[in-house]
């Protein structure tokens, strides 16, 4: 693992980091539509 600075060149990546993290933490704990409606924003 790297940790770096992140820039606009790596925003795609730590948005989708940041879902996937957001999805694994929570997804047990709110239903598909709800996890749907945090995703979306």
């Amino acid at each position: 693992m790297t940790i770096k600075k992140c820039n606009h060149d790596d925003l795609q990546t730590l948005q989708e980091v940041s879902i996937e993290t957001f999805h694994d933490t929570f997804k047990e704990q709110n239903s598909p539509e709800n996890m749907k409606t945090w995703e979306k924003r």
